[in-house]
């Protein structure tokens, strides 16, 4: 049962970041830009202390 809960939460925080990654590639927006480099750094980290 922990093993499921960490795989759901594993496939949730790759998507999370994929989302994040495509959102930073797609806008124009600069400061839309930054703020969501900026989450998917956050992420990244987050990810790697796992």
């Amino acid at each position: 049962m922990e093993m499921a809960l960490v795989t759901v939460s594993l496939v949730l925080t790759s998507g999370t970041i994929a989302a994040t990654a495509l959102f930073a590639v797609l806008t124009k927006d600069g400061e839309r830009r930054a703020a969501a480099i900026r989450v998917l750094g956050m992420l990244l980290r987050t990810q790697r202390r796992q």
